[in-house]
C-alpha cells in the first residue's frame, strides 16, 4: 500500500491528543500537532485539500485530481478519526468537570494554556522583545474580547455563524489558540 493511503494508528492518538485540546478552552490541537512533530505534515495537507478546491473553482478538474491524489488520506483520516473519538468522548466530561468543579476545571485549563504557550515560545528561533510584546498584546485583546461579554449570542445571523466558524476553525489549527475561546 502507498504510504500516503497508509493508516498509522499513532496518528489516531494523536489525533486524539488534539481533539482533546480542542476541547479544552485556550488550548488548541494545532499546538498539539506542533508538540507532536507532525504540524508541517498537517499544514501541507491542509494546503493540498485548499490547492484541490481552488482547482475546482477554476473548473481545472484534471490539476484538482492530480493534487486530490497527493493528499496522505491515510494520515488525515486516521488523525480526523481520532480528533472525532476525543471530541466525542470527553466533550461531556468537560461540560461536568466545569459545571460540578469550576474552579479546580479552570486551574487545570489555565496551567494546560500556560505550558502551551511556554512549549510554542521554544519554537520561536531568535525570541526578540518584539515577540513578548506581540503576545502581551494578543493576550489582553482576546481577554477584553472573550472576557467582557455579558450574554452570549442567542440568535445569531447566518453571517455571524459562518465568521465565527471560519475565525474558530482557524484558530483550532493554529498554535497558541483555540477555536472555541474565539468566538
Amino acid at each position: 500500500m502507498n504510504d500516503r493511503h497508509r493508516f498509522d494508528p499513532l496518528d489516531a492518538l494523536r489525533g486524539f491528543a488534539m481533539g482533546s485540546a480542542d476541547i479544552v478552552p485556550g488550548v488548541s490541537g494545532g499546538t498539539i500537532a506542533l508538540i507532536l512533530g507532525i504540524y508541517e505534515r498537517l499544514i501541507h495537507n491542509v494546503h493540498l485539500g485548499a490547492r484541490v478546491l481552488g482547482s475546482i473553482v477554476r473548473l481545472d478538474a484534471r490539476r484538482a485530481g492530480e493534487v486530490f491524489r497527493s493528499i496522505e488520506w491515510g494520515f488525515i483520516l486516521t488523525l480526523v478519526a481520532g480528533i472525532a473519538a476525543a471530541v466525542l468522548s470527553l466533550a461531556r466530561v468537560i461540560t461536568y468537570l466545569l459545571d460540578h468543579n469550576p474552579v479546580g476545571t479552570s486551574a487545570v485549563f489555565f496551567g494546560l494554556v500556560a505550558g502551551s504557550v511556554v512549549i510554542a515560545w521554544g519554537y520561536i528561533r531568535e525570541p526578540a522583545p518584539v515577540h513578548a510584546v506581540i503576545a502581551v498584546a494578543v493576550a489582553v485583546i482576546a481577554f477584553a474580547l472573550l472576557g467582557l461579554r455579558s450574554e452570549p449570542t442567542t440568535d445569531p445571523t447566518v453571517w455571524f455563524v459562518f465568521l465565527a466558524g471560519a475565525i474558530s476553525i482557524c484558530a483550532m489549527i493554529l498554535p497558541g489558540s483555540a477555536g472555541h475561546s474565539s468566538c
